[in-house]
């Protein structure tokens, strides 16, 4: 499976790394592994999560908003 990111997205996951980067160093990296992690899972899992509408799931990272 192919998993991509909207070019919205990827602005907003670079803004939530700074973010997390300017709380506390290393702390936007600790995200970015998370961010990782989960879209491994989707890649290995894609049906596992409830379908919100037509071709959309969502899967809540575990220790970040």
């Amino acid at each position: 499976m192919t998993i991509r990111f909207v070019e919205a997205a990827e602005a907003e996951l670079g803004a939530a790394l700074g973010h997390y980067e300017s709380e506390s160093p290393g702390l936007g990296a600790e995200f970015l592994v998370e961010v990782t992690s989960v879209v491994n899972r989707l890649a290995e899992f894609p049906d596992a999560w409830q379908e919100l509408e037509s071709g959309v799931r969502r899967c809540r990272l575990n220790r970040f908003p």
